[in-house]
């Protein structure tokens, strides 16, 4: 589909937004615009990345669908920092949002059975409040077979 001649001229003012510094009071103007250019075929990738840890949990589905556009080359990303992320929620977003983008792996060993349980506490208490029911997700393709799944906590 072709986007209207308005989004030429919105591209620039849209891209100074997304290039804005650290400031509160644009933060959601920043995020918005970097949606916006996502649709337009220019996703940055780095700052859609970035703002997982923090993004509002209403914007979970409108940041997947912006990484969407780029979902093959930011899906290593979101692994390794699902891997390596400084705190255990910040893991479970990426997790979160590599599930929502097809890669399973890093909730499926965020849901391992291991001696700590951090790890799957933490990406099952995420999972609601930031993107829907972690039950449904339990009994969906993508995570048969894991602990999770076979949780009797979670039937």
């Amino acid at each position: 589909m072709p986007f209207p001649p308005q989004a030429d001229e919105a591209r620039p003012n849209l891209i100074d937004y997304s290039k804005l510094q650290d400031n509160s009071s644009d933060a959601t103007k920043r995020l918005h615009a970097a949606f916006a250019l996502a649709d337009l075929g220019e996703a940055p990738q780095e700052f859609l990345l970035d703002t997982i840890p923090t993004v509002p949990a209403a914007e979970c589905r409108n940041l997947v669908a912006a990484l969407a556009h780029v979902k093959e080359a930011v899906l290593p990303e979101l692994v390794r920092r699902a891997e390596s992320g400084a705190e255990h929620a910040e893991q479970a977003r990426y997790a979160i949002v590599a599930l929502h983008l097809g890669n399973a792996e890093p909730a499926k060993n965020a849901l391992a059975v291991r001696g700590e349980p951090i790890h799957r506490t933490t990406l099952i208490h995420a999972y609601a409040p930031w993107h829907g029911d972690v039950l449904h997700e339990s009994r969906s393709s993508r995570i048969t077979g894991t602990p999770m799944s076979r949780s009797p906590c979670l039937r």
